[in-house]
């Protein structure tokens, strides 16, 4: 059983990284069944507070606020039968503090999973995650630090874009997104509003304005 749908709508890397190993498997076997565990919602202004900083800044979280927001997101998992008896590998892109590995533990042992195999890119040693906590920022953080660079990766690098990356996008100042929507391709501009659109972004106010400009260079007639 794959469960690898997004959070709401635009995939994290994480999904990605579970498309991969899907692919990957179906080489050798028939394709995974999908299920999706998380109740997908909309962001709103009244239900998330700032929802900027809310989504941008989880790896920001002290450990116990993230143990806080892990169990808030512990208690929308939808049941999923699939997983009783079974044996379950689970990949992410990194585990820093162990707050998301422990709940959702306690998620397929009430769900009774035969076993738990867990696969991380990067496995931040117990001690670190606990005193430093806001390591992931930092490392989210550390290969492009300025809009330039930014520009770069968007308008250039063939990626599949996130949602970091959808909301980082949208809070730059819409006259720095004036000078990159003139450089970068109509196509991937419109891959951009597709998502944007989909969860509904323009209507949050901090990103209200990017969103419009976002529009009014690539909205298809």
């Amino acid at each position: 059983v794959l469960t690898a749908p997004p959070f709401n709508q635009i995939p994290a890397a994480a999904n990605l990284l579970c498309w991969q190993v899907r692919d990957l498997l179906a080489i050798h076997r028939p394709p995974l069944p999908v299920e999706n565990i998380f109740e997908h919602r909309a962001y709103t202004e009244d239900s998330q507070g700032d929802p900027l900083q809310v989504h941008l800044n989880y790896s920001q979280l002290s450990a116990l606020d993230r143990k806080a927001a892990r169990e808030q997101a512990l208690a929308r998992l939808h049941r999923v039968p699939a997983f009783s008896g079974a044996s379950v590998l689970f990949f992410n892109d990194i585990n820093v503090t162990g707050s998301q590995q422990r709940s959702l533990s306690r998620y397929f042992a009430q769900l009774g999973a035969h076993s738990v195999h867990w696969l991380y890119l990067i496995d931040v040693d117990r001690k670190i995650g606990k005193y430093s906590p806001q390591l992931e920022h930092a490392i989210n953080s550390s290969g492009i630090t300025s809009f330039e660079a930014f520009s770069d990766v968007i308008c250039e690098t063939d990626i599949h874009f996130t949602s970091k990356c959808i909301w980082r996008f949208l809070a730059y100042d819409v006259r720095q997104l004036a000078d990159l929507f003139k450089r970068l391709p109509p196509e991937r501009g419109e891959a951009i509003l597709d998502l944007v659109n989909s969860e509904s972004l323009g209507d949050i106010e901090v990103f209200r304005d990017s969103a419009a400009l976002l529009n009014h260079f690539f909205h298809r007639n």
